[in-house]
C-alpha cells in the first residue's frame, strides 16, 4: 500500500487573504534568470492574466497557512545574491530527505506549510538566534518544531549545514534541475490542497491522493522521476499531453466555478486536433490558476519545463 500523509488545512472562517513578498510579482512568469525552470507559455499566460480582485477570494475557506508553502518557493533561491543561494542550494541538498520524510513518516503525520520567511531561516542555517523579539523567535520556534522530528529522525543536524559546510558553487543546470523539482513538488501539493478543499466532498485524504496520483501518473506524489520531466503536461508534442490534459480536467470536474466551455466539449481522443489540444490546456490552465486564487488568494505555482 502507498503510504499516506496528512496536509493540514485549517479553515478559520472570516481570515484576510495576507501579502506575499512585497515587491516580486507572483503572477508573473520569471524570464530573465538563466537556472530557473522554463515556463509552459499557456500556463503562464493564464496565471498572468487571473483576475486578481480581492472581492473575489473566497473568504470563507481561507486559513492562516494559505500564503505558506509545503516546500520552499522557488523565487526565494531566484530573488537573492550568488553567496546567499548557494547556500540556500547547499542547505536543501542535505535536508530535502527530512522535508519529504516528514510528510510520510508515522511520527510527523501532519505537516504545516512555512512561510518564505521560515524556509530562508531554515535554508540559511539561522533557526537558533539570539533576537529577542517575539516574532522572530516565534518563526524560528515554529520552523524548528516543524522540522524537529523529521530532522532528529535521520541524524541531521540543520544548523551545522551552513556553519560546517563550505556553500557549493552550483552551475546553471543543477540549479535548474532542483528548482524544477521544487516547482513540480509544490505545484503537487498545491493542487492536492485545491483538490482537497473544493472538491468532491466525502473522500478520505487517501482517496484524494490516489486520485491524484492516478491524474499525474506517477507512483508517489514525493518522488520526482527525470524521466517525468519531458511527459505528459510537460511535452511540447500534444498528442503526449492530451491525456494528461484529459485527465486533470477529470480532477477538476467536481469544482465549482464557471467552466470555460473548451471543457464542455467532451469528445474521444482520436477526434481532438493539435489547435483542440491547445484550446483545451489553455482551459485548463485558466480554470485551475483561477479557482487557486479564489480559494488560496495567491498565485499558484504552476508547472515548468526543463529545456
Amino acid at each position: 500500500m502507498a503510504s499516506s500523509f496528512l496536509l493540514i488545512v485549517d479553515n478559520h472562517l472570516g481570515s484576510q487573504p495576507k501579502k506575499g513578498d512585497p515587491g516580486r510579482n507572483k503572477f508573473q512568469p520569471v524570464t530573465d534568470c538563466a537556472f530557473a525552470p522554463i515556463p509552459i507559455h499557456t500556463w503562464s499566460t493564464a496565471l498572468a492574466t487571473v483576475d486578481q480582485d480581492p472581492a473575489r477570494v473566497q473568504v470563507q475557506y481561507l486559513s492562516p497557512d494559505d500564503q505558506k508553502y509545503i516546500f520552499p518557493e522557488p523565487g526565494i533561491f531566484i530573488a537573492t545574491n550568488e553567496t546567499r543561494r548557494n547556500t540556500y542550494f547547499t542547505t536543501w541538498q542535505a535536508i530535502e530527505p527530512a522535508c519529504i520524510y516528514r510528510l510520510l513518516s508515522s511520527s510527523s503525520s501532519t505537516a504545516h506549510p512555512l512561510s518564505n520567511q521560515e524556509w530562508r531561516d531554515i535554508l540559511i542555517g539561522d533557526i537558533p538566534s539570539r533576537k529577542s523579539d517575539s516574532f522572530s523567535a516565534r518563526s524560528r520556534s515554529r520552523a524548528q518544531n516543524l522540522l524537529g522530528p523529521a530532522i532528529n529522525d535521520l541524524g541531521i543536524e540543520i544548523n551545522d549545514v551552513s556553519r560546517t559546510t563550505a556553500p557549493t558553487s552550483f552551475s546553471n543546470t543543477e540549479a535548474q534541475w532542483m528548482l524544477w523539482r521544487l516547482t513540480e513538488l509544490n505545484f503537487r501539493f498545491e493542487l492536492l490542497s485545491l483538490d482537497r478543499r473544493i472538491g468532491l466532498a466525502g473522500r478520505s485524504n487517501v482517496e484524494c491522493q490516489d486520485a491524484l496520483r492516478d491524474c499525474l501518473q506517477v507512483g508517489s506524489l514525493l518522488m520526482i522521476d527525470p524521466e517525468h520531466v519531458r511527459t505528459g503536461l510537460y511535452s511540447e508534442d500534444w498528442h503526449s499531453c492530451l491525456p494528461s490534459l484529459l485527465r486533470l480536467w477529470t480532477l477538476m470536474r467536481g469544482w465549482p466555478g464557471a467552466i470555460p466551455p473548451a471543457l464542455l466539449d467532451e469528445r474521444s481522443v482520436e477526434d481532438y486536433t493539435e489547435s483542440d489540444v491547445f484550446l483545451l490546456e489553455d482551459a485548463v490552465a485558466r480554470f485551475y490558476t483561477d479557482m487557486f486564487f479564489c480559494y488560496f488568494g495567491r498565485a499558484a505555482i504552476i508547472p515548468a519545463r526543463l529545456p
